[in-house]
């Protein structure tokens, strides 16, 4: 296997620190328009980034000791746990009612939103594959899709925070924004060298299982997943906050 190459190390690294921040910060915000105070507020901020960076650390832990690592011989590659389990709790924990209402708001649809710009960084997979470390038919297709979700995130944020009620565009984003992650997820475990393989080609995507490209499919795709579920949840279910304006907004008009 290839080396990656230190560009990529240190995007997918620094990338990661950015997302516990950013998602920790998304929290505070949950918590003060769901009435919180800002000492409450603060403290969920610091239990969400506490349990993102224990995450991280727990994958970056188990990549270091090749937990992960695609072996032909393993009938369900460990991978696909690293990828699944993380998924099914946050999608749990986003239907706590107190959770789930939080995120509800209309201002809160638009962050969770926007947080996936950080998706553009999906160059990288195509650059990796220009150097021939990553297959095309995974590069390519998830790369591709990445960077468009990540450049159209601003511009669907802000029709979502500027008209909450038309949903449509976000349906259409966190839709689209969901098939590419799957898509990508199927890819990357068919290229892998293990039982599910179907593309035996060379290269493969044996690098996404060790650190710390390892962080992409057990962090980073995870978080991805559970904000596209979570807001197709909020948007079709038109009774929630989601379709109804800011309170600010509310009482300006009553006024």
């Amino acid at each position: 296997m290839n080396a990656i190459p230190s560009y990529a190390t240190a995007v997918t690294v620094t990338l990661c620190i950015i997302v516990v921040a950013v998602m920790a910060a998304i929290g505070y915000v949950a918590a003060r328009q769901h009435g919180s105070d800002h000492r409450s507020a603060l403290a969920v901020t610091l239990g969400v980034g506490a349990i993102l960076a224990a995450w991280l650390a727990a994958a970056a832990a188990m990549g270091g000791a090749e937990v992960f690592l695609g072996r032909p011989s393993s009938a369900v590659p460990a991978i696909a746990g690293g990828v699944a389990i993380p998924i099914i709790t946050g999608v749990l924990l986003t239907r706590i009612p107190a959770v789930r209402d939080a995120l509800a708001h209309p201002r809160m649809l638009a962050l969770l939103t926007l947080a996936n710009s950080w998706r553009v960084v999906g160059i990288v997979f195509i650059t990796l594959y220009l150097q021939n470390l990553l297959p095309a038919q995974f590069a390519l297709p998830a790369g591709i899709g990445d960077v468009a979700i990540g450049l159209a995130a601003p511009f669907v944020a802000y029709a979502l925070w500027k008209r909450p009620a038309n949903r449509r565009p976000g349906i259409i984003f966190h839709t689209l924004g969901l098939l590419d992650l799957v898509t990508a997820i199927t890819l990357g475990l068919t290229s892998a060298p293990v039982a599910l393989q179907i593309f035996t080609t060379q290269p493969n995507t044996l690098p996404l299982t060790v650190l710390p490209e390892v962080l992409i499919p057990t962090f980073l795709v995870p978080i991805g997943v559970i904000i596209h579920i979570t807001a197709l949840q909020i948007l079709t279910r038109p009774s929630l906050a989601a379709i109804r304006p800011p309170a600010s907004t509310s009482r300006a008009q009553a006024a």
